[in-house]
């Protein structure tokens, strides 16, 4: 079962990618962020998401590896920073409990940052995507990956690059250092994770806040009872 969804995984991430080769805004996107970190690292971060994403399943941190519930993969496009240390992406949900009707899928944004050496993943804000939004659409039959993608498109990664084609800072503040993530102010609602300790400038902060993220992951499932990756079977 394990080895199949790791298949589908990348199954849907070169689908996507290929559907999407004649789609200028995608590789606009994709172009100005393997420029910024080159091919190589960007097949090194995607293939270290798609682990923790699985790892998230195994877990049940989030979706499910049951087909009969949901399905979710990575969209093939990672959107990074101007110097390579943060980059928002997107999970693409198929909903597909047939004991349960449903007349929507969703998206969930995707979060990476690189602090010293090691990337840490987390989830964003859920969009609920009503099937209705396509025409034609039955709206007890999922929607495809390359629907669900054209969506993120306009609905996640929108905000990527600036009038003049740049790489938009201002955009990835907006999601990394919002006050959503708490303020230099008021830290004590933190204390569970900081115990006490108080910072003083903003980068430090929010790479806290970051890390506590991470940590809140995991928070409440016991250490020995984790379920690591199946090994991988050599070419």
């Amino acid at each position: 079962m394990l080895i199949k969804e790791i298949k589908k995984i990348l199954y849907y991430c070169l689908l996507v990618g290929m559907f999407s080769c004649d789609n200028l805004e995608y590789n606009n996107y994709k172009e100005n962020s393997i420029k910024t970190i080159g091919m190589p690292e960007y097949q090194k971060v995607f293939l270290g998401l798609s682990d923790t994403v699985l790892h998230w399943k195994i877990n049940k941190l989030f979706g499910t590896l049951d087909s009969n519930i949901s399905i979710d993969y990575i969209d093939s496009l990672l959107c990074f920073n101007q110097n390579g240390t943060r980059f928002i992406g997107c999970i693409l949900s198929q909903y597909t409990n047939k004991k349960v009707a449903s007349v929507a899928d969703g998206i969930s944004f995707l979060y990476g940052e690189k602090i010293k050496t090691n990337w840490f993943f987390f989830i964003g804000e859920y969009i609920h995507v009503p099937r209705n939004l396509i025409k034609n659409k039955k709206v007890n039959e999922q929607m495809s990956y390359y629907q669900l993608h054209q969506i993120a498109l306009n609905e996640v990664y929108s905000g990527y690059l600036d009038d003049k084609g740049k790489i938009n800072e201002i955009w990835f503040i907006s999601h990394f250092e919002n006050n959503g993530w708490g303020t230099l102010k008021n830290q004590a609602y933190l204390d569970w994770c900081f115990k006490g300790k108080r910072y003083t400038n903003k980068k430090d902060f929010y790479i806290a806040t970051h890390l506590c993220k991470v940590k809140a992951n995991w928070a409440n499932i016991n250490k020995d009872s984790i379920k690591p990756l199946p090994q991988k079977s050599l070419p």
